[in-house]
């Protein structure tokens, strides 16, 4: 028989999803720490395409 014994309910889903209640902390801090790489990045292009432009306005 495949599927949840009520076994399973109780402790919490089948053998197969139960692996993945250990996880839900580990997205947050990657979802942070690719905010903060995103935003170094961003702000990078922003500099350089800021950089670019005056150095065209001096130019002409």
């Amino acid at each position: 028989m495949h599927g949840e014994t009520p076994q399973d309910a109780v402790r919490g889903g089948s053998p197969r999803s139960r692996g993945k209640r250990a996880i839900p902390r580990s997205p947050h801090t990657l979802d942070k720490s690719l905010e903060t790489e995103s935003s170094t990045i961003l702000l990078y292009c922003l500099r350089s395409i800021i950089y670019l432009i005056k150095k065209k306005v001096a130019s002409l």
